[in-house]
């Protein structure tokens, strides 16, 4: 493969941006909460999904805090159980402080000032968006596979579409196995669930290298990550600032030639 450098990307890069350009990425509109125009494009099969979950949710406060066994929460029940999730809250903000401070209390006072402050502040943020692509990654994963299976393209996937999804993803399953099943038990357990987690994260990282999506990671992938950037599109964060600019694409050059040897 040529040799990619990063003076080739840069002189690209600042070609198409300047010297000091850079963008906020701007996240996936779909299926966020507060997106009324996500809500609507929501099926009937998602609007169930929530309706389960929030079954699921009511039947876990009966379990826990019914104490008459009555089927419903009365007042003083509904006290207890708003008093327990308060408590519970408060619980995971101190957690979340006390690990905080541990890592970024560098002066060792016990709390979070100034630098100090900020420097954590920097890191929920980066933690909010790794989150948010998270969440965003599941779905885009989703609306993938029912495009893939909506044959008709009625827009939703009917019983034989379904069974085609099914059959689809125990194939898949069945391949996982079969590569990393070492002991013939027919199952995935011990050192070879790890393997298994080490190979996905490996395709992972390749389906994010591979920018342009032409099934290799090589100087194309950075020619087309500076022409996305220069165009205010996204491309994955490489070096998770929460901003894309030219340090991404650099990180991308040292990635793809990590990749190449």
């Amino acid at each position: 493969m040529k040799a990619v450098t990063t003076a080739f990307a840069l002189i690209l890069f600042g070609s198409a941006l300047g010297t000091n350009a850079q963008f906020e990425p701007t996240p996936d509109r779909d299926l966020r909460a507060g997106d009324r125009g996500a809500e609507r494009d929501r099926g009937p099969r998602d609007r169930g999904a929530d309706r389960a979950k929030r079954e699921a949710f009511r039947q876990g406060m009966l379990e826990k805090f019914d104490a008459n066994g009555d089927g419903e929460l009365d007042e003083t029940e509904r006290q207890t159980a708003r008093e327990a999730m308060r408590a519970h809250h408060e619980e995971k903000r101190a957690e979340i402080k006390a690990k905080l401070i541990e890592k970024f209390d560098a002066n060792g006072d016990g709390e979070l000032t100034g630098d100090e402050r900020e420097e954590a502040g920097r890191a929920m943020h980066r933690m909010r968006h790794a989150k948010d692509r998270k969440h965003d990654r599941r779905h885009r994963i989703a609306r993938h596979l029912k495009e893939q299976f909506d044959t008709n393209e009625d827009g939703k996937l009917d019983e034989t579409e379904r069974a085609a999804l099914k059959s689809h993803m125990e194939a898949k399953k069945a391949e996982i196995v079969e590569r990393f099943d070492a002991d013939g038990n027919g199952k995935i357990d011990g050192d070879e669930r790890e393997a298994v987690k080490e190979y996905m994260k490996a395709q992972h990282e390749i389906r994010r290298l591979d920018i342009n999506r032409d099934g290799l990671v090589n100087e194309q992938d950075v020619q087309a990550a500076v022409s996305r950037v220069s165009e205010g599109e996204r491309i994955p964060d490489f070096n998770k600032d929460g901003e894309i600019d030219a340090l991404d694409v650099n990180e991308l050059i040292e990635r793809v030639k990590n990749h190449s040897n």
